[in-house]
């Protein structure tokens, strides 16, 4: 009878835990996301349709890096500070060989997409260097359940971007297309250092010992196939618009683009909050986890299907407050997309789940399926349909992507792999009653930070998802 109570409360404390800091990453992305909308319609205004088609293109090339430069060593350095397997100083040190990598595949992929498209490429390099730096800090910060320095980073982060963009808009006057491209990405670069500053307890990069140690090397081969898993998930998600970017005038894809950023916008909501959850799964024993993945999937279908059919309403309003009237075809377009938002949320959850499981290698056919499928749904349907066969094969693909991550989350699974935590009932690794989160190992070279200062860190460039 004492173990089944002992069950029952850890089962509710596991609920309390990732609902309690979903709230709190749910009000702080509520507030970064009204400012991203301020950012996208103050972009959309700076610059033209055309040259908004190339920022579009730009920033689908910078979040597919920022998917590969993750390198699945987000959820996997949860883990890993978890099992107390390692140190901190590992995850910086893998965390700035897969940056290297990743930077340099971006600017040499933007070539393929035209001068204009590589220039705005170029311009969002600072600050796709600035955020991923923030990556091992803000994993150290997620597993231990602190959330609150995360949300003050990306409040005060957005907002002194959202500041300067208005500043430019302001004083823009008659300066050029290509000095205004370059001074938007310095105003994000900007705001990336500001909340660099707020939310980093670890080093910047790695010493030299650390990387002799070669730790790191251990660390990026157990991420490698979750990380695979995330740059092919980004590419489906990002292949339409590189795709119209490619058969589609650039003015076409700017219209598009302005559509799908509030889409990506939404989603980030859902796809940050759910990172409570995730905390909460990898401190659970297999049981325990079975009961809060059941709570994860329902509630963010209740909340993505409300979302989607808000934005499904609210489409022309949205349209006009954030593209202005440069963009007839996005309310349209919005409409098309709008499912998208309870299809991603719901996957979203389910798929956490998986990675909490290590069902890695699941995950990455599915992400290989769905981005074949959407490549050659966009190719067939493009030239025939334009915008609207763009829309249409993302929504088809997502869904079925969905429906098989969702019917794999239902079935119990045991965690596979090295990094997981093991642990007998009602402990966690620091030997603290199921339910409190792990502490991870002392760190050694954090700069000197003390105090406690995420997608994986899913990262938006005004207004893009995650």
């Amino acid at each position: 009878m004492g173990a089944v109570e002992d069950d029952a409360t850890s089962e509710g404390a596991a609920e309390r835990g990732w609902g309690s800091g979903a709230a709190l990453l749910a009000i702080g992305r509520a507030s970064t996301l009204v400012l991203q909308a301020a950012q996208l319609a103050l972009v959309a205004r700076l610059l033209s349709p055309v040259q908004f088609g190339s920022w579009a293109a730009a920033t689908a090339l910078v979040m597919v890096a920022s998917a590969v430069a993750d390198c699945g060593l987000g959820p996997t350095a949860v883990i890993y500070l978890a099992s107390r397997a390692g140190c901190l100083d590992d995850i910086v040190a893998a965390n700035a060989v897969a940056l290297l990598g990743a930077t340099l595949l971006t600017c040499v992929a933007s070539i393929a997409f035209g001068a204009s498209a590589a220039l705005a490429t170029l311009s969002l390099v600072p600050w796709l260097v600035i955020v991923r730096l923030q990556a091992p800090s803000i994993s150290a910060l997620q597993q231990r359940f602190r959330f609150r320095r995360i949300v003050a980073g990306d409040v005060i982060g957005t907002s002194v971007q959202t500041v300067m963009l208005v500043g430019l808009l302001l004083a823009a006057g008659t300066t050029g297309q290509t000095v205004r491209v370059l001074l938007i990405g310095a105003c994000l670069a900007m705001g990336g250092v500001v909340e660099l500053k707020v939310v980093v307890i670890a080093r910047l990069w790695p010493s030299r010992s650390c990387l002799r140690r070669r730790a790191w090397l251990g660390l990026l081969g157990s991420a490698a196939s979750l990380g695979v898993v995330n740059g092919v998930s980004m590419l489906h998600s990002r292949v339409d618009q590189l795709i119209l970017a490619l058969l589609v005038s650039r003015a076409t894809l700017g219209g598009y683009a302005v559509a799908y950023r509030v889409v990506d916008a939404t989603v980030a909501l859902a796809s940050v909050a759910s990172r409570a959850g995730f905390s909460v799964l990898v401190n659970r024993r297999e049981e325990a986890r079975a009961l809060v993945t059941r709570g994860l999937v329902r509630t963010w279908a209740v909340v993505g299907m409300g979302a989607g059919l808000g934005v499904w309403l609210g489409a022309p309003m949205l349209m006009n407050v954030v593209g202005g009237g440069g963009y007839p075809a996005a309310p349209g377009l919005l409409r098309i997309l709008a499912p998208i938002v309870a299809v991603a949320a719901i996957n979203n959850a389910a798929g956490q789940a998986l990675v909490a499981d290590g069902a890695t290698r699941f995950l990455l056919k599915i992400s290989l399926i769905g981005l074949a499928a959407n490549a050659v749904l966009c190719l067939t349907l493009i030239p025939e349909l334009g915008a609207p066969g763009a829309g249409a094969a993302s929504l088809i693909t997502e869904s079925f992507g969905m429906l098989m991550v969702v019917g794999r989350a239902r079935r119990p699974g045991v965690r596979r792999g090295g990094l997981g935590p093991r642990r007998d009932r009602g402990t966690t690794p620091t030997g603290s009653h199921d339910g409190a989160p792990a502490q991870p190992p002392e760190r050694r070279g954090s700069m000197g930070h003390t105090s406690d200062p995420l997608p994986q860190r899913q990262v938006e460039v005004a207004g893009t998802r995650e």
